[in-house]
This record gives structure tokens, sequence and C-alpha cells, in this order.
């Protein structure tokens, strides 16, 4: 038996193949894009160890809604927080080397693992500032996010907020700090 594709088969293959592809890199180039803008936001208050765990972020349309003076479409919020449900963390494959705009802000070259975090909160017996980037929610047009960001100083003490996000002509721009929170 012989398989036959036909011409106008093949054509509507590659436009959803180069669809697909375009959506993913555009995911991934959001995520990165919305880490780049946090993290040159957190190095202007000073240095920072940078964790490369992606933690995943939970948003509560309710606790934005209670804590925040944005008005936002309800419809972006619900759109926001299906996607926080949806995917979970990971890593941040990011090469730090690159990005040259930020690498003033960095005490290392590169981001570091729990692990080596632990490693250097036990042998460095002085304060740290180790900043852990979670995973962005984005709204179905990846125009608005959300993000949290947590910081740990020692084992045990930890204090985070979350970001609301806008991309203005491009560029992600932070409009409000919200969810504050320390323990």
């Amino acid at each position: 038996m012989k398989i036959v594709i036909r011409k106008d088969t093949s054509v509507l293959l590659l436009v959803f193949y180069i669809f697909l592809c375009c959506h993913l890199y555009s995911q991934e180039n959001s995520e990165i894009d919305v880490f780049v803008t946090v993290l040159e936001h957190e190095i202007q208050k000073g240095k920072v160890l940078l964790s490369c765990q992606k933690e995943m972020n939970s948003f509560s349309k309710a606790d934005f809604l209670e804590q925040s003076i944005l008005s936002v479409p309800e419809v972006i919020l619900n759109e926001i927080q299906v996607s926080s449900k949806m995917e979970s963390g990971g890593v941040w494959e990011i090469d730090l080397k690159k990005l040259t705009s930020i690498s003033y802000g960095l005490t290392s070259e590169n981001c570091l693992s729990k692990d080596e975090i632990d490693k250097q909160l036990d042998t460095k017996k002085k304060r740290q500032r180790v900043l852990i980037i979670d995973r962005p929610n984005f709204d179905d047009k990846k125009e608005n996010c959300i993000v949290s960001i947590a910081y740990q100083k020692f084992h045990k003490s930890i204090y985070g907020q979350s970001y609301f996000l806008k991309r203005v002509y491009g560029k992600w721009v932070i409009i409000e700090t919200f969810n504050s929170w320390m323990s």
C-alpha cells in the first residue's frame, strides 16, 4: 500500500508546524523577557544571588482584587488564574553571561541550584540576597502577566511579593506591586 500526500495537505501541515513552533517560541520568549524585566528591577536594590528554580506561582483573583488598586478586566484575571493552574515550575534555562545589562547586579555568573543555595547559606554565616523568580502566569494574548518573587536571607527567613506586568510596545513593564509577605 502506497501512502500519497497531496500537495495542499503538505502545505497545510507545514503551516501548522510553523505556527506551533512560533507559538512555543513565543511563550518561552515571553517568560524570558519577563524574567529579565523583573531581574533588572530587583538588582537596582543591590547585588543578588539568583536561584535557578522556577517555582509554580499560584494566583488568586480574589486576593488580587482585595490587594490591588488596578482596574483589570475580569476576563484577563480569569485567564491568568487558569494559566497559574495549568503549568508547573521548572528551571530557568538562561545564559546569564549573555545578559550584559544585568551582569553587574549578580553575585555569581550562574544561577544556583537549591543545593548550592543551601551550601551558600550554610558556609556564609552572614545574610544573603538569594532571589527566586517564579514562573510568570500570562493572559491568553500574552499582554498581561503576574509573577511572584521571593528573597531568602537565611535558611528560615524569606519574604516576597508579586508584580503585575503589562506588555507596552513590545516591552514588559511592571505596573504594580502587591501581595507582599514575609516569614
